[in-house]
């Protein structure tokens, strides 16, 4: 130790300090019971008494899914009254989360305030939840919300954000030893994004308000032909730059058994259609649209489940979508 220099002296008492809290760690790993209570044993309890509304996780993929972020991951069984304070190994002092959220838990000798908690943190969205704190951290250094900054920008449509997220990911890090990213850092890219964006798109004349009814009006239609699609197990692409304001619907069961319908909002507000065997509807040149529809969503909606319908009639219903691409990602297929 004498022949050590001071920065040397420093590193080996941290490796100390760092390999007697592993031993300790590891001591009270051995000294504490396992818990015997199953992972299925507490959803089934739990989903039985609490109402999924405003959680973070529906109760059928409460085995695999955070209960506070509702994040897809290894769940860990967290005590609701902490087990060194004489809390029980039985499904109601247990809930399910990930690791991260199981370090903020409570650690309270309360039975309610555990489900307070997971209740206020509640989001609405699948894998949004963390986002969503970065955002909350770039409010309160910046003293404005995400959100407005967007506004600023004229960012106010799925499709004005997707040429957002297309700016390029600046580098980050994870902590030393943890393996995910911290709000301060998730709000940092946020603010480096901002600064990239302005750089490349801070010139751009605002839209005008023609071209935003026109994106409300083919969004609405996009929204609701997906949930036609849902219903008969029939594949969605949204088009963008090389054909905006188009979508196919499809559904291939063989080569013989196969559709696939297009829908374009045309430069005078009206609807047309077409049938195609191209599923990419930025491959489909604005003649093929051989169908007029009209100028109303109801008239769209109409003639796409009435096709659907006659394919499935005729041809069986395809047990499930393979695919869902659209500009607003709130459509998409969860993951399996």
């Amino acid at each position: 130790m004498e022949n050590l220099s001071k920065e040397e002296l420093v590193r080996k008492i941290i490796e100390l300090e760092e390999e007697n809290r592993r031993l300790k760690r590891k001591k009270n790993r051995k000294t504490r019971k396992p818990i015997k209570t199953t992972k299925k044993e507490i959803v089934n309890y739990w989903s039985g008494i609490e109402d999924e509304c405003v959680l973070s996780v529906d109760w059928a993929e409460a085995e695999e899914r955070c209960w506070r972020c509702g994040y897809k991951a290894r769940l860990q069984r967290c005590h609701i009254i902490p087990d060194s304070l004489g809390g029980r190994d039985e499904p109601s002092n247990l809930v399910l989360l990930c690791e991260r959220c199981h370090i903020d838990a409570p650690n309270i000798e309360s039975k309610s305030f555990m489900w307070d908690w997971i209740r206020a943190n509640g989001t609405s969205f699948y894998d949004t939840f963390w986002e969503t704190r970065g955002a909350k951290e770039y409010e309160f250094i910046y003293k404005k919300s995400f959100g407005q900054e967007l506004e600023e920008r004229d960012m106010l449509s799925p499709r004005d954000l997707e040429r957002f997220v297309t700016i390029p990911m600046v580098r980050s890090v994870n902590h030393f030893a943890h393996p995910w990213k911290n709000d301060s850092t998730n709000a940092g890219l946020l603010r480096m994004r901002l600064e990239e964006y302005d750089k490349k798109y801070g010139k751009r004349k605002a839209k005008t308000d023609n071209i935003r009814k026109k994106e409300q009006k083919f969004d609405s239609l996009v929204g609701s032909l997906c949930w036609i699609a849902k219903k008969y197990g029939f594949n969605v692409w949204e088009g963008r730059t090389k054909n905006p304001f188009s979508m196919v619907l499809s559904c291939f069961i063989d080569r013989q058994r196969q559709l696939a319908i297009s829908i374009k909002l045309d430069r005078q507000n009206c609807y047309k259609a077409c049938f195609t065997k191209e599923t990419n509807p930025n491959r489909i040149t604005v003649k093929e649209y051989d169908i007029n529809l009209g100028t109303e969503k109801k008239a769209v909606e109409e003639f796409v489940e009435n096709e659907m319908e006659k394919f499935c009639n005729k041809n069986g219903r395809p047990t499930e979508q393979r695919y869902v691409f659209t500009i607003n990602p709130i459509y998409h297929l969860r993951e399996e």
